[in-house]
Formats: structure tokens, sequence, C-alpha cells
């Protein structure tokens, strides 16, 4: 069966995109630090990924259609970078997606490829920063890693099976009818955790991730 495929990033270009961008530019010029606290940037986040999640034609809609929503980023990204009781209060209602990948990156190699990029840079690009994140992220998915009914991945030598790569299936009970704003989409069919040595090519990464879905015979 042919399905439609979506791509989508957060932030999105929501009025609440715009109030992130003006925090950032003000923290990029050293003004305006104390303006928005924590709680308010969590809150900024979490409305413009409720605004992505449940407008007309967001990803709730679209995946109820039957169309397939790629995404970079989501709300566990918001549990790393701002990693408070309210940033977890707020995003405790998104739902989990089908298959979440995790592009495991060495924050040093990440800061080289985001120099190569250019533009201008975020206040969250910076080397103490990111290696708490990184911590954050590790932590986090190591929980949804213990989830895994098997391990599958790279290795340093880029062989299959290496150690530490966690796949998780956490099998729910379906909903029945649509699936509603703050309602699980990935219930249907579980909930898979992949994680991917990122620092290989993408050409490498690419590969991977399709024998993935091929194998587990996803979005089919």
């Amino acid at each position: 069966m042919d399905r439609k495929a979506h791509l989508k990033a957060e932030p999105s270009d929501s009025l609440f995109c715009k109030m992130i961008n003006e925090f950032a530019r003000e923290a990029r010029e050293g003004v305006g630090e104390d303006e928005f606290s924590k709680e308010a940037l969590s809150l900024f986040f979490a409305s413009d990924r409720m605004h992505s999640l449940c407008k007309k034609d967001g990803v709730i809609s679209l995946c109820n259609a039957g169309d397939i929503v790629v995404q970079d980023r989501y709300f566990f990204s918001s549990l790393a970078y701002q990693d408070t009781p309210y940033a977890h209060l707020v995003n405790s209602i998104f739902p989990l997606p089908h298959l979440l990948i995790y592009l495991d990156l060495p924050p040093v190699l990440a800061l080289q490829r985001l120099k190569k990029r250019g533009g201008a840079a975020s206040p969250f690009e910076k080397s103490t920063f990111l290696n708490k994140a990184k911590q954050r992220y590790d932590e986090l998915f190591l929980s949804l890693s213990k989830l895994a009914a098997a391990s599958y991945g790279l290795d340093a030598s880029g062989a299959a099976g290496g150690a530490g790569w966690g796949v998780g299936m956490a099998e729910v009970d379906p909903p029945s009818g649509e699936v509603p704003c703050g309602a699980c989409p990935a219930a249907r069919s579980g909930f898979h955790f992949l994680k991917v040595d990122a620092s290989k090519s993408e050409k490498e990464v690419f590969e991977f991730i399709t024998s993935f879905i091929t194998k587990k015979a996803l979005f089919v």
C-alpha cells in the first residue's frame, strides 16, 4: 500500500517558535537572560509541540489518515535540554512515536559539524551544555532500551550486534477509532527504539536505519 510521507521538525514555524527564537537571540547577545525562566522556555517548546501535533493538518491528523510522519526532534529534546521537574510535567502528555531513532554523536564531533555548517550559533550549542545534554539523553534512552526485546546495532567496526545498542518494543493496548491528541499513535503496533552511531557516514547511517525498518516490517 502506498502511503504519503511528511517531514517535520521542531521547533516549527508557529508563534511559539518566534518566542523561542527571541529568547535565543537575547541569550546570544547577553541581554534579557533573566526575562525568560526555564519554566517559560519549557512552556514555549511544549506549546509549539502541541500546536504541531493537534492543528488541522498536524501530526495526529496525518497519522489518523494513515500517512507517515518523519520528525526531527520531539519531547525527548525538552527532557534533555530543559531537565527540570516542570519540563517533565508539561511534556508528560505527549504520545510516544512509533519509531524513535537516537542519532548518538559525541558533542565534540557535533560542534565540528556545526562549525562547518556555519550560521549563528544557538546558546545551546556550547561544549559544556552539550556534554550535559548528551549525558541526559543517554540516561533517558537507557531507560527506554531496558524495554528491549533484542539488541541490534553497529559497533565501532560497523558490524551488526554491537554491545549497548538497544531496540525496544513496548506493546500497549490499541485505542479504538481515531487517535486523539494525547493518546499514543504507536499503540497500534508497539513502540520501537533504535540507537544509531551518527559518527558514521550519512550513507552508513541511512542504510542501517532502512535495514532496521525493513527487517521489522515497519510502516507497511
